[in-house]
């Protein structure tokens, strides 16, 4: 507690104001509450405080940070209020103030994991939205945003009935509502009206529980699967083949910290690296990845990235369970907290073992052609279907004397006879 002149000067205060900010009541008595007062708070604080001395409001409360002696920064839950002669007039301040640093810490820390949890989502493709048990949005993410054609600002406190009609609402309440009373995640189609027309969506949903065990919501993971809908019906594919169809996995989503640290993984990461959770979160690539070469080449990705402040796709080789290498092309970018200071790279993986082999198997035919066709003593070529040339071996360049600049494209008919070159055209 603090007692203050109508000049904002401390009169008195107890010891344990001494104790939160620090300071011995002679080191702040005829100093006023300014002096040590965080310097983006001070102009809110001097207004309320000033009505209050001319008697406009007979107290007023604010939240604001205190510098403590040390130089770090204390929160305070102020409520000021004045003490008036018998004519009404004030005659100073009483302000009483609770420590509530630790409350503001614990905000701060939900806020940044509430933060960690929308980068990891943002980096799916696949629609995902929170909702409480009474049916209204928590939050959604972007790929959520692009298909409702709304921000998730403007959603959050939203239900199914505001963005959707009454008779597919009622739907997915009922799927909603089915996922909280049992307590179990379910697999199901549900349809959505778009802005691009109809589609169909495999909708995983799953209860969402708080520490104490009580669910306190649904979430959803949904893909997209008009277009395939669309493909099997004209195809008539079996129920065997949309089953495979619907099995797939999602892309690999993961978070670090600074260090390289996997602070998120999900199942499909954890099929990537081959290795449970409780044996990868909280280590490096380093560390968890059997071969110490490919733990370090990903790591020096990261810190580049992390070190660049920029979004970066890099193709990263992962050993399987089974022995053979994988690649992933990962879309990596730096995550950041309030302050804009980055503090960890999230992730977004795409197998792309199959392209890389067909390349290289493309690679080597082309290879081999040209290794065959150097070793033969005729002379090989190749032309399009409209007569440009697009190969010659080096019999022809030793027999022309043209270099394969020259002969290329339609320079392949020069060191024909003027007599022969239309019918060697026309050949």
């Amino acid at each position: 507690m603090t007692l203050t002149a109508l000049d904002n000067k401390f009169q008195k205060v107890n010891a344990a104001f001494c104790q939160m900010v620090g300071y011995t009541e002679s080191e702040l008595v005829g100093h006023t509450f300014l002096d040590i007062t965080h310097p983006d708070d001070r102009a809110a604080n001097q207004v309320g405080q000033e009505l209050v001395v001319r008697g406009e409001k007979s107290s007023f409360r604010m939240e604001k940070r205190y510098l403590h002696k040390e130089g770090h920064v204390i929160w305070g839950d102020m409520n000021a209020a004045s003490v008036q002669d018998a004519q009404g007039r004030p005659l100073y301040i009483v302000t009483h103030i609770q420590d509530i640093t630790e409350r503001k810490r614990a905000e701060k820390a939900l806020w940044e994991r509430e933060r960690l949890l929308q980068a990891v989502i943002d980096g799916s493709m696949s629609p995902i939205f929170l909702k409480d048990c009474d049916g209204k949005f928590i939050t959604i993410n972007a790929s959520l945003e692009r298909m409702l054609g709304m921000s998730r600002e403007e959603v959050r406190g939203k239900t199914d009935y505001d963005i959707a009609p009454k008779e597919v609402a009622d739907c997915w309440r009922t799927h909603d509502t089915n996922v909280m009373a049992t307590g179990k995640a379910i697999q199901i189609e549900e349809v959505a009206d778009l802005q691009d027309g109809h589609h169909v969506f495999l909708a995983n949903k799953f209860p969402l529980v708080d520490a104490d065990g009580q669910v306190y919501g649904v979430g959803a993971i949904s893909h997209d699967i008009t277009e395939r809908r669309r493909a099997e019906e004209a195809v008539q594919r079996s129920e065997a083949l949309l089953r495979a169809v619907t099995n797939n996995t999602p892309d690999p989503i993961f978070l670090k910290d600074c260090d390289c640290r996997l602070l998120f993984a999900n199942p499909a990461t954890l099929r990537a690296i081959g290795k449970p959770a409780a044996e990868v979160i909280g280590k490096t690539d380093e560390e968890f990845y059997d071969e110490p070469e490919v733990g370090r080449a990903i790591t020096a990705n990261d810190r580049r990235i992390i070190e660049s402040g920029r979004d970066e796709a890099v193709e990263e080789a992962i050993p399987g369970s089974d022995g053979t290498t994988r690649i992933f092309l990962s879309m990596k970018s730096p995550f950041r907290d309030a302050q804009g200071q980055i503090i960890g790279i999230a992730g977004v993986a795409r197998d792309i073992t199959e392209r890389k082999r067909a390349e290289e198997s493309l690679r080597k035919s082309e290879q081999e052609f040209r290794t065959l066709t150097e070793a033969m003593p005729q002379i090989v070529w190749a032309t399009r279907p409209d007569g440009w040339n697009i190969y010659f071996n080096q019999q022809w360049v030793d027999y022309t004397g043209l270099t394969l600049d020259e002969s290329y494209g339609h320079g392949w008919n020069i060191p024909f006879h003027p007599d022969d070159k239309q019918r060697a055209w026309d050949a």
